[in-house]
């Protein structure tokens, strides 16, 4: 069976998660099947029009927040819209309160889906305002695969570096991005689907500031011997990695990257030419030798 990825975005009430979502979508050059669950306060579900305006499949969870009262919910709502839209990404918007961790405890148990990514969208106008009152402003900063600093073009230098260092004594191990206008690529808040990792491209692109090259080669792969390759790239710098690749056990498994995270998932399909795309900041430089290591992976 083949599982649907879920992406969380968290983040404080009015961090700009919404624009976020929006505005990387937009930037796909082809119409995606993507739904989303939004995780609203009272019947005035504003966003959720919003979304469904931009052709997103909307299932609202009203009145409550998804990490309490709500939690018991969600993997019904998420089977539901599975069953219903059979989309390739569920993107789940918490709401302002919710803490991650619960949501992730919940997901677990969900056999149709696994977590793509953790998103916390960090508010630089108001974080300040509400980190020492708000155990939940830190929760969401603390426990996330990325960390997206939003509306920095709405401070000055100087505001903008008490609250990065906020942040990194909160989370120093996370990647970090910055943001105006709440636009971010979405190969790195959402991957690259698998039929694109099998498309045709360019080996290397550029793109909203990111590189991103993609290592093809013929052969099966240790399993372990890749897996200690990939895990090498540093965190810091390889935002994404995807790809399918073939095994020396005869299986065909999609690689899924995350921020430093790693997960193999087994395909059907089988797979005549190894491709594994890597995105991130600065990191063509690392091309050749990253090639290299993929090789000695080859048995």
């Amino acid at each position: 069976m083949t599982k649907t990825p879920i992406t969380i975005f968290s983040g404080y009430l009015g961090s700009g998660k919404t624009t976020i979502i929006m505005n990387s979508l937009k930037l796909y050059p082809t119409p995606r099947k993507i739904a989303m669950i939004k995780n609203e306060y009272g019947d005035a579900s504003v966003d959720g029009a919003l979304a469904r305006m931009n052709n997103l499949a909307v299932k609202e969870v009203v009145n409550g927040c998804l990490c309490c009262i709500l939690v018991g919910s969600l993997n019904e709502a998420v089977s539901e819209l599975i069953e219903a839209e059979h989309p390739e990404r569920i993107i789940i918007e918490a709401s302002g309160d919710a803490l991650p961790f619960p949501i992730l405890l919940e997901l677990k148990k969900n056999e149709q889906i696994y977590v793509d990514g953790v998103i916390s969208v960090v508010d630089c106008v108001n974080f300040e305002k509400v980190k020492d009152t708000s155990v939940v402003a830190r929760e969401q900063a603390k426990y996330t695969d990325l960390i997206i600093f939003n509306k920095t073009d709405q401070v000055d230098e100087e505001k903008l570096y008490r609250v990065k260092e906020e942040v990194y004594g909160i989370n120093p191990d996370t990647a970090k991005l910055e943001t105006t206008d709440g636009v971010v690529d979405p190969t790195v808040l959402f991957g690259i689907d698998h039929r694109e990792v099998f498309g045709e491209s360019d080996n290397t692109h550029h793109h909203h500031n990111l590189e991103t090259f993609a290592v093809t080669m013929t052969g099966t792969f240790s399993r372990a011997k890749l897996e200690e390759v990939l895990q090498a790239c540093k965190q810091d710098a390889f935002y994404r990695i995807k790809g399918i690749v073939a095994l020396e056990d005869g299986s065909t498994q999609l690689i899924n990257g995350v921020f430093g995270s790693l997960n193999f998932q087994p395909l059907t399909e089988a797979v005549e030419q190894n491709r594994i795309i890597f995105i991130g900041k600065d990191i063509l430089k690392h091309q050749q030798l990253l090639t290299d290591y993929l090789k000695s992976a080859v048995v």
